[in-house]
Formats: structure tokens, sequence, C-alpha cells
């Protein structure tokens, strides 16, 4: 087995998915890099912190971006993966062929500038995908348990993030993005953004209420949006929160730990900061905006 990528490294995910996530000791995940010519290595972290090789596999050249979730709820975790030939691929670990196969392949009308990963509209035992298009006035929902591909026409699309209600996941194509629209019972909200092209995003889901994380072009301003099932209902959001962040910082992630919430920066010249958001906090500014 190859100890490293023979080209540079386009995509990367971390997830369980060459076994149940439930069978994982003390929560430990896989991480899945991908590099440009399609070489997919898949790299078990164990209990002491030592990295070990699980399987290598060619598949697609062209992946751009990629996450790992259970699409079926059936307590094994599937790949996703966009291309930039406007390409998004399903794969499924096959434990006896100790390698991954396809499960579904959608074609796009355009590039794919973004996307975000949520519930199921319909039914929240199912998962969707979001596609913001290149300069379109559209956008594409892929049901990830199907095949087909749907296109809506939308009102306010170029150079936005189209998003479901429930979203749980993020990519950023491009940093030229000005808005993030999140389409709920058929009708788009705006996310008031007072701070210019955002330069990458990050989604939560809670119980009784959502998190947006975005992090501006100037690379110091990070808003923080909270809504519900109740300012849902109107036609833009403001943000709960403005934070002067480290100067030039170029990525974000968020998550949920304990009664926190974490969101991690990192800046151009590897510094990482992560700052602390209590959830009580959170649900109070919620309910109060």
């Amino acid at each position: 087995m190859p100890t490293r990528h023979p080209n540079a490294i386009s995509a990367i995910a971390a997830g369980c998915l060459t076994r149940p996530a439930k069978s994982q000791p003390n929560g430990m995940k896989e991480i899945i890099s991908i590099s440009s010519d399609g070489t997919l290595f898949c790299t078990a972290l164990t209990t002491q912190n030592i990295a070990s090789s699980v399987f290598y596999q060619i598949i697609q050249s062209n992946v751009n971006a990629a996450h790992i979730m259970d699409v079926d709820k059936d307590g094994w975790d599937e790949l996703i993966v966009s291309m930039t030939d406007r390409v998004v691929r399903t794969f499924r670990y096959e434990t006896d062929k100790k390698r991954l196969t396809p499960i579904h392949k959608w074609d796009v009308p355009s590039q794919i500038t973004a996307f975000a990963i949520g519930e199921s509209s319909a039914n929240l035992c199912g998962v969707e995908m979001w596609l913001s298009q290149m300069a379109a006035n559209y956008y594409v929902n892929l049901d990830l348990s199907k095949s087909q591909a749907n296109v809506f026409p939308g009102s306010v699309y170029a150079d936005s993030l189209i998003m479901p209600y429930r979203s749980l996941y993020i990519w950023l194509g491009t940093s030229s993005l000005v808005s993030i629209i999140i389409v709920a019972n058929q009708r788009e909200r705006l996310l008031q953004n007072p701070c210019g092209p955002i330069r990458s995003a990050a989604a939560l889901k809670f119980n009784s209420f959502n998190v947006v994380v975005t992090l501006h072009a100037t690379g110091k301003d990070l808003l923080i949006y909270g809504y519900n099932e109740r300012n849902i209902k109107d036609s833009s959001i403001a943000p709960i929160a403005r934070v002067r962040s480290l100067w030039r910082s170029d990525m974000l992630t968020a998550c949920h730990w304990a009664d926190d919430i974490l969101i991690a920066l990192s800046d151009c010249s590897g510094r990482i900061n992560v700052y602390r958001l209590p959830i009580t906090t959170l649900k109070s500014l919620i309910t109060n905006s």
C-alpha cells in the first residue's frame, strides 16, 4: 500500500466509513484524503493517537470536496463527493470486498460553487444535498437516496449559497458568495450579511434551533446566525452576534461539545484560534432576536 499521495490533496473528510459509528472505540474516526488524480487513502486513528492505514483505492479524478455521513440511516456512513466536472457521486464501503463501490451519480447543469447537506424537508429520515450553481437563477436539490436531480427556479440565486432549513454541513468552493438563502416550506429566507463576501461557513443543528457561522473575506469578521420555527417565518434574518476574529483568517469549522459550541478558525500563517459559546447564551440570543 502506498504511504503518501502522488499528487496534491484536493479533499479531506472524517467519519466512520469502514464500520458502523457505534463500533468505533471512544468515538475515534477515520480520515479520508483524496488527491486530484482520484487516489483515496483511509487512515484510522487508534486510541493511542497512532495513525494506521486502512485501505486505499483509485476513484474518479477531479474531486474537490468530500463529506462522510449516514445518508440512508442504516447505521453505516457513506462517502459523498463533489467534482469539478459538474458531477456528484456517493460511495459505500463493502466489507467483503474491502473497497468502495458506487451508489449514485448525478450530473448537474452547471459548475458547483457551493453546497449544503441537511435533513430532508419532506422526510426527516432522509438527507438532501442542495447545490448552488455558477451564475444560475436556479438551484439543484438531490435526494441522496435517489438518482434523480431536481432543478428549482429561484429569485435571488446569483452568488448565493442555498441551504435547507436543517443543515448539517456546508462547503464553499468560491470566496465570491455574498449571501446565504435558507429554503424553508418552499420559501426563501435571506441571512442578512453586513460584512461582504463569505470565505468559509459552517452549520449546526439542534433539537429546537439551527446555527450558521460565517467568516468573511476581510479575514476578521465572524457572523453567527440562529434561527428556529419562529424567526424562520421572517423574509430576512439578522446575525445574533458579530465577532472580530484572527486577522487574515481563511477557514472555519464548528462543532457541538458538551454545553458549548466551539468555533475554530485558522489563518494563512498556520495559527488556530478557538472560540467557545455556551449554548444557553446562544438560546437566549435567538429568543431575543
